[in-house]
């Protein structure tokens, strides 16, 4: 605090200007004590008269609660960022002085007073006291015409309230529709097991067939092979039969010129033939069990076509789970950005529930000086109307006595004639008073639309 306080004085010094007229009226002492009472404070006029730390402290925080919304525990939690640096150790409060120093200060300026310095602060003196005390006070008396601003803020609530009312339904619906997923989930979680075991087993028998399947292809190339052989043969035998059957044809017609060596020889033919047949049979017999093998290969194929398949319908539903988790991948983060947002909702939500509380106690505050203000004039405007009754009564005695007393009645108009003179330069001061409130409320307006950045309407 000292090594702040030593820095904005050496700046409040160089840049410290001499006091100019002020926008404002300044305000009595009781007036001050008035206001300050009604803030729930317990000044007395020498602590105003003797400023200290303390009581400006004190002061102008009962000020930033009730015009800025910014209260000691607002200032606190936003000076702990200072644990965040290297060497908070050595400015302990400083940030804390900063940012009250600073909303200070744009308070000071929408009040239209812009000589303020931090050594007000810490080194107050009576005189820039009581007319900073003024400046607070006149902005916290007309700020009625920021009622509107209220409205707004109000409208905007409402309007948070029920889109945030909204969010919450909308983020109901989606946690019930993940409640389902997640049944749905839990419910086919057995099944999802069995056809993961079942992909497996089918896994393990598609590759023992496919073993099967290398094994019986190999054996069946090679009957192919023996079966080629065969045929071959067969054609050599055929061939060699149809010789045969030419040669007995031969036999036949030699047979009579020398039948015993053709019957030797026949009989020979006979035996190779009857070989051959037996042959014959054999390798017919071998092609009939490679036929055979052939179909029990073409079913074998046929199954092994079904479980492919099969393998990709279960490749294609474990990318279908796989696809589903990651919807819920997806459908999970744009759950936890509805609930970050709606924390953030029920932040902001809870930041205007305090300024719309802080503003309607404002208002109460407002309502309460308003009627005091409206009981005053209509006491004043119930003695003057009594004193106008009065002076027409006493008129029109006059006029009846007229005749007796031209000079009495002569000088009694011209004080009646004062008298509504008075009145109506009491009304003149009264609606100049008027016009110069409304001219400090609309300088005060534009002020803090401009410190704020608020728009506002021309």
């Amino acid at each position: 605090m000292a090594n702040l306080g030593a820095s904005s004085n050496a700046a409040a010094q160089g840049t410290l200007v001499q006091e100019v007229n002020s926008s404002f009226p300044l305000v009595k002492p009781a007036e001050i004590l008035q206001v300050l009472a009604e803030l729930g404070l317990t000044i007395t006029e020498h602590d105003i008269a003797k400023p200290t730390l303390a009581i400006t402290t004190k002061t102008f925080m009962a000020f930033l609660d009730s015009l800025s919304g910014c209260n000691q525990e607002w200032i606190e939690e936003r000076a702990k960022m200072v644990n965040q640096l290297d060497y908070r150790e050595i400015f302990p409060d400083g940030l804390y002085w900063r940012i009250f120093y600073r909303e200070l200060n744009e308070l000071f300026i929408a009040s239209q007073l812009r000589d303020f310095a931090f050594s007000d602060i810490t080194r107050p003196q009576s005189k820039r006291f009581k007319r900073q005390l003024s400046a607070l006070i006149n902005f916290w008396r007309f700020k009625s015409d920021r009622l509107q601003e209220f409205d707004n803020f109000a409208n905007e609530e409402v309007e948070r309230e029920a889109r945030r009312n909204e969010l919450l339904r909308v983020a109901q619906l989606k946690r019930a529709r993940i409640e389902d997923i997640r049944a749905q989930r839990e419910a086919e979680r057995d099944s999802v097991l069995m056809l993961r075991k079942q992909n497996q087993a089918s896994a393990e028998t598609l590759k023992a067939l496919k073993e099967e399947q290398s094994k019986r292809l190999n054996h069946m190339e090679t009957l192919k092979k023996e079966k080629q052989d065969l045929l071959q043969k067969q054609t050599d035998l055929q061939y060699q039969i149809q010789l045969t059957v030419t040669d007995i044809r031969k036999l036949n017609g030699r047979i009579i010129s020398s039948p015993k060596k053709l019957k030797g020889d026949l009989e020979h033919m006979s035996q190779q033939l009857l070989s051959c047949k037996a042959d014959l049979d054999g390798e017919e017999k071998r092609a009939r069990s490679l036929e055979s093998k052939r179909d029990v290969m073409i079913a074998l194929e046929t199954e092994l076509q079904a479980c492919v398949s099969l393998l990709e319908t279960l490749e294609n539903e474990k990318n279908r789970i796989v696809e589903e988790r990651r919807a819920r991948d997806r459908t999970l983060e744009v759950i936890e950005q509805y609930r970050t947002q709606i924390r953030d909702a029920d932040t902001i939500l809870s930041q205007l529930r305090r300024q719309i509380q802080s503003a309607t106690e404002r208002l109460q505050r407002l309502k309460r000086g308003f009627d005091e203000k409206r009981s005053a004039y209509a006491s004043k405007l119930q003695v003057t109307s009594a004193s106008l009754n009065d002076l027409n009564r006493r008129k029109t005695e006059m006029m009846e006595e007229a005749k007796a007393k031209n000079r009495e009645t002569a000088e009694l108009e011209a004080e009646f004639d004062k008298l509504q003179e008075e009145y109506e330069l009491f009304c003149n001061e009264r609606m100049q008073e008027r016009n110069t409130i409304c001219h400090l409320a609309e300088v005060y307006i534009i002020g803090i639309s401009r410190a704020r950045d608020i728009e506002i309407d021309a």
